[in-house]
C-alpha cells in the first residue's frame, strides 16, 4: 500500500493538551474516545501525546474489551516512541492509553503492544471510514 506523505503541521492543529483534554470524553462507560492518525500516514513531523486530539481526528470509538483484548505484552526490545503518537484513546481523564507508530501502547507506566492492521480495521470498520 503506498505511503501518504503528509508535510508540515497541517493536518493537526496545535494547543494546550490541557485545553484539549477539557472537552474530550468517552461516550459510554463501555466505549472509548479514539484519536487517530493513521499508521500508513508518513509524517514529517512526529506527533507528541499532547498534540494528538488536540484539534484533530477524535471521531472514533472503540468497545473498551475489546481494545483491552487487542492488548499484547511488549517485548523488551520494542520501546515507547513518545514523540511518534498515532493515537489516544480516551475513557476518562485518569484512563488514557497512547499507541505509538510501531504499534506500541503505554497507559501510565505499563507498556504493551497492539497488532496495528487490526486496530486500524476495527476503527475504520466500525466507523466506515
Amino acid at each position: 500500500m503506498k505511503k501518504l506523505t503528509v508535510i508540515g503541521l497541517a493536518l493537526i492543529g496545535l494547543s494546550s493538551g490541557a485545553a484539549a483534554m477539557e472537552g474530550l470524553k468517552a461516550p459510554s462507560e463501555q466505549s472509548a474516545l479514539v484519536c487517530f492518525i493513521d499508521f500508513r500516514v508518513g509524517l514529517a513531523i512526529g506527533r507528541n501525546e499532547e498534540e494528538i486530539g488536540s484539534k484533530g481526528p477524535c471521531r472514533y470509538t472503540i468497545d473498551k474489551k475489546v481494545f483491552r483484548s487487542m492488548l499484547l505484552p511488549r517485548k523488551d526490545s520494542e520501546f515507547y516512541q513518545k514523540s511518534n503518537v498515532r493515537a489516544k484513546i480516551i475513557y476518562s481523564p485518569t484512563e488514557v492509553y497512547f499507541i505509538d507508530a510501531n504499534g506500541v501502547v503505554r497507559f501510565g507506566d505499563h507498556k504493551f503492544v497492539v497488532n496495528k492492521d487490526e486496530f486500524t480495521k476495527y476503527v475504520k470498520d466500525i466507523h466506515g471510514k
